[in-house]
């Protein structure tokens, strides 16, 4: 979709121009093209928030690829990283969340507001200086939230879709 699509579309024409794949095959292929969701949304928040939506999914590589892409938005500020459960991993909880803090770490993530009720195990992985708030779902989360708590920070938003994650982006 957008300028990003039809920007996206010329320099996939071009490549297959230079590997010599015919005019017909190229226009072919390009027919069957979809357009994707973004997957990284950046939107200005209230009280001078930047707001980073990744409700795409929620697996270990795209939040470290979200994490870094939000700590490059934070520059040197404050970032905030709300998360939900990590649904289907496939790895031991232990090991899933040792992960996790290890990414928190590494972007320097100064909150971490964790909704789900697996979550909460990332706690004792965390060290002191990573404030961290825990609620058992979205609606929990939303009931309590006070617009007030978020001011002059970077606030990513990464949830796996069952926890809609997009209602919290729209307060």
């Amino acid at each position: 979709g957008g300028l990003w699509g039809a920007q996206n579309a010329m320099l996939c024409q071009s490549v297959l121009q230079i590997l010599g794949v015919s005019e017909t095959e190229i226009a072919e292929r390009l027919r069957r093209l979809e357009p994707v969701e973004m997957r990284l949304e950046l939107k200005a928040g209230i009280r001078q928030c930047t707001l980073v939506n990744d409700f795409y999914n929620n697996d270990l590589a795209g939040l470290r690829i979200a994490l870094q892409f939000a700590r490059q938005q934070a520059r040197s500020g404050r970032l905030t990283l709300v998360l939900s459960d990590i649904l289907q991993s496939g790895m031991p909880s232990m090991v899933l969340w040792g992960e996790v803090a290890k990414a928190v770490v590494a972007q320097g993530v100064s909150r971490l507001i964790g909704i789900g009720k697996d979550i909460q195990a990332i706690q004792d992985l965390l060290p002191n200086g990573v404030s961290t708030q825990f609620f058992k779902g979205t609606e929990e989360f939303l009931s309590q939230l006070d617009n007030a708590d978020f001011h002059d920070e970077t606030i990513l938003l990464k949830g796996a879709r069952p926890f809609e994650f997009e209602r919290i982006a729209r307060r």
